[in-house]
Protein backbone atom coordinates (compact mmCIF):
# COMPACT_ATOMS: atom_id res chain seq x y z
CA UNK A 1 0.00 0.00 0.00
CA UNK A 2 1.55 3.52 -1.32
CA UNK A 3 2.47 5.77 1.76
CA UNK A 4 1.45 9.49 0.69
CA UNK A 5 1.90 12.84 2.06
CA UNK A 6 -1.92 13.86 2.76
CA UNK A 7 -1.96 15.57 5.55
CA UNK A 8 1.08 18.49 4.40
CA UNK A 9 1.04 20.77 2.08
CA UNK A 10 3.23 20.88 -0.98
CA UNK A 11 4.39 23.36 -3.64
CA UNK A 12 2.66 20.52 -6.45
CA UNK A 13 5.98 19.16 -6.77
CA UNK A 14 5.44 15.13 -6.76
CA UNK A 15 7.61 12.34 -6.47
CA UNK A 16 6.57 8.96 -6.76
CA UNK A 17 8.74 5.52 -5.44
CA UNK A 18 9.20 2.52 -5.04
CA UNK A 19 11.36 1.13 -1.75
CA UNK A 20 12.91 -2.56 -1.82
CA UNK A 21 14.84 -3.90 1.13
CA UNK A 22 16.46 -7.61 2.16
CA UNK A 23 14.51 -6.75 4.97
CA UNK A 24 11.65 -4.55 6.36
CA UNK A 25 11.46 -0.78 4.71
CA UNK A 26 8.45 0.52 6.67
CA UNK A 27 10.49 2.57 8.82
CA UNK A 28 12.56 4.51 6.29
CA UNK A 29 9.07 5.12 4.09
CA UNK A 30 7.12 6.74 6.47
CA UNK A 31 10.75 8.87 7.55
CA UNK A 32 11.31 9.68 3.92
CA UNK A 33 7.83 10.72 3.18
CA UNK A 34 7.87 13.07 6.55
CA UNK A 35 11.22 14.10 5.00
CA UNK A 36 10.52 14.83 1.24
CA UNK A 37 7.00 16.64 2.69
CA UNK A 38 9.38 19.37 4.87
CA UNK A 39 11.16 19.96 1.80
CA UNK A 40 7.94 20.58 -0.45
CA UNK A 41 7.55 17.24 -1.67
CA UNK A 42 4.25 15.47 -2.38
CA UNK A 43 5.43 12.00 -1.90
CA UNK A 44 4.03 8.60 -2.97
CA UNK A 45 5.94 5.77 -1.96
CA UNK A 46 4.84 2.32 -2.38
CA UNK A 47 6.95 -0.99 -0.62
CA UNK A 48 7.73 -4.07 -2.25
CA UNK A 49 7.33 -7.22 0.09
CA UNK A 50 9.91 -8.09 2.88
CA UNK A 51 13.33 -9.56 1.20
CA UNK A 52 12.11 -9.82 -2.44
CA UNK A 53 14.73 -7.32 -3.97
CA UNK A 54 15.54 -10.01 -6.44
CA UNK A 55 12.24 -10.59 -8.00
CA UNK A 56 11.27 -7.31 -7.87
CA UNK A 57 14.63 -6.51 -9.64
CA UNK A 58 14.02 -9.01 -12.85
CA UNK A 59 10.49 -7.96 -13.33
CA UNK A 60 10.30 -5.91 -16.08
CA UNK A 61 6.49 -5.01 -15.63
CA UNK A 62 6.68 -2.57 -12.20
CA UNK A 63 4.66 0.33 -11.65
CA UNK A 64 5.64 3.33 -13.46
CA UNK A 65 8.15 5.52 -10.60
CA UNK A 66 10.41 8.53 -10.84
CA UNK A 67 12.81 6.45 -8.75
CA UNK A 68 13.27 3.24 -6.91
CA UNK A 69 16.05 3.07 -3.77
CA UNK A 70 17.46 -0.24 -3.07
CA UNK A 71 17.97 -0.56 0.36
CA UNK A 72 20.65 -3.46 1.62
CA UNK A 73 22.12 -4.51 5.25
CA UNK A 74 24.15 -6.54 6.41
CA UNK A 75 22.38 -9.70 7.83
CA UNK A 76 19.43 -9.34 4.84
CA UNK A 77 22.56 -9.94 1.95
CA UNK A 78 25.16 -11.55 3.10
CA UNK A 79 24.82 -14.02 6.14
CA UNK A 80 26.50 -16.52 6.69
CA UNK A 81 26.32 -19.87 7.08
CA UNK A 82 29.14 -21.25 9.42
CA UNK A 83 28.33 -24.72 8.70
CA UNK A 84 29.75 -24.26 5.57
CA UNK A 85 33.64 -24.67 4.50
CA UNK A 86 35.27 -20.94 4.03
CA UNK A 87 35.72 -21.22 0.19
CA UNK A 88 31.75 -22.44 0.45
CA UNK A 89 30.94 -19.51 2.20
CA UNK A 90 33.10 -17.06 -0.19
CA UNK A 91 31.77 -18.21 -3.38
CA UNK A 92 28.27 -17.91 -2.10
CA UNK A 93 28.86 -14.64 -1.32
CA UNK A 94 30.56 -13.93 -4.54
CA UNK A 95 27.90 -15.50 -6.52
CA UNK A 96 24.90 -13.33 -4.26
CA UNK A 97 27.07 -10.52 -4.97
CA UNK A 98 27.32 -10.75 -8.78
CA UNK A 99 23.65 -11.94 -9.57
CA UNK A 100 22.52 -8.93 -7.07
CA UNK A 101 24.64 -6.26 -9.41
CA UNK A 102 23.43 -7.93 -12.52
CA UNK A 103 20.07 -7.74 -11.32
CA UNK A 104 20.28 -4.20 -10.90
CA UNK A 105 22.05 -3.53 -14.09
CA UNK A 106 19.55 -4.84 -15.92
CA UNK A 107 16.80 -3.21 -13.96
CA UNK A 108 18.25 -0.03 -14.23
CA UNK A 109 18.85 -0.87 -18.33
CA UNK A 110 15.13 -1.32 -18.70
CA UNK A 111 13.36 0.58 -16.46
CA UNK A 112 13.31 4.86 -17.24
CA UNK A 113 13.53 5.11 -13.58
CA UNK A 114 16.65 6.16 -11.55
CA UNK A 115 18.13 3.67 -8.94
CA UNK A 116 19.37 4.73 -5.54
CA UNK A 117 21.14 1.87 -3.90
CA UNK A 118 22.41 2.27 -0.23
CA UNK A 119 26.02 0.65 0.22
CA UNK A 120 26.51 -2.08 3.37
CA UNK A 121 27.39 -0.35 6.44
CA UNK A 122 31.00 -0.98 7.71
CA UNK A 123 30.57 -3.76 10.96
CA UNK A 124 30.73 -2.53 14.48
CA UNK A 125 32.03 -5.95 15.03
CA UNK A 126 34.58 -7.64 13.13
CA UNK A 127 34.06 -11.85 12.37
CA UNK A 128 37.58 -12.63 11.92
CA UNK A 129 39.39 -10.64 14.53
CA UNK A 130 42.49 -8.80 13.85
CA UNK A 131 42.24 -10.42 9.91
CA UNK A 132 38.48 -9.23 9.56
CA UNK A 133 39.55 -6.23 6.63
CA UNK A 134 41.88 -9.60 4.74
CA UNK A 135 40.07 -12.73 5.73
CA UNK A 136 36.99 -13.98 2.97
CA UNK A 137 34.93 -14.80 6.28
CA UNK A 138 35.73 -10.90 7.57
CA UNK A 139 32.95 -8.91 7.99
CA UNK A 140 35.23 -5.62 6.64
CA UNK A 141 36.24 -7.84 3.85
CA UNK A 142 32.59 -8.84 2.69
CA UNK A 143 31.18 -5.12 2.73
CA UNK A 144 34.24 -4.06 1.19
CA UNK A 145 33.97 -6.59 -2.12
CA UNK A 146 30.34 -5.86 -1.78
CA UNK A 147 30.15 -1.70 -1.72
CA UNK A 148 33.69 -2.13 -4.34
CA UNK A 149 31.19 -3.86 -6.57
CA UNK A 150 28.29 -1.16 -6.54
CA UNK A 151 30.67 1.15 -7.18
CA UNK A 152 32.44 -0.31 -10.20
CA UNK A 153 28.38 -0.63 -11.61
CA UNK A 154 27.70 3.12 -10.26
CA UNK A 155 30.64 4.26 -12.45
CA UNK A 156 29.42 2.43 -15.47
CA UNK A 157 25.70 2.87 -15.07
CA UNK A 158 24.62 6.44 -15.13
CA UNK A 159 21.10 5.36 -14.17
CA UNK A 160 22.53 3.76 -10.72
CA UNK A 161 23.64 6.28 -7.73
CA UNK A 162 24.72 5.13 -4.45
CA UNK A 163 23.79 6.22 -0.72
CA UNK A 164 26.85 5.43 1.75
CA UNK A 165 25.37 4.39 3.90
CA UNK A 166 28.29 5.17 6.69
CA UNK A 167 27.87 8.92 5.73
CA UNK A 168 23.79 8.55 6.20
CA UNK A 169 24.16 6.99 9.49
CA UNK A 170 27.53 9.15 10.90
CA UNK A 171 24.25 11.55 12.22
CA UNK A 172 22.20 9.24 14.29
CA UNK A 173 22.66 8.35 17.66
CA UNK A 174 23.71 4.75 18.64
Amino acid sequence: MPIGSDETSSSGQSVRLRLLGFSTTDILAKELTRSLAEIGFDSRISQADFGVVMPELMRRDGEAVDGVVVVTDPRGFHARDWRQPSVVAQRHVEEKTIAFVLALDGFAAASPSQVLVTTLPQSAAPLAGALDGHHPDGAAFLVHAFNGALRELARRNPRVGLIDADLAMAAVAP
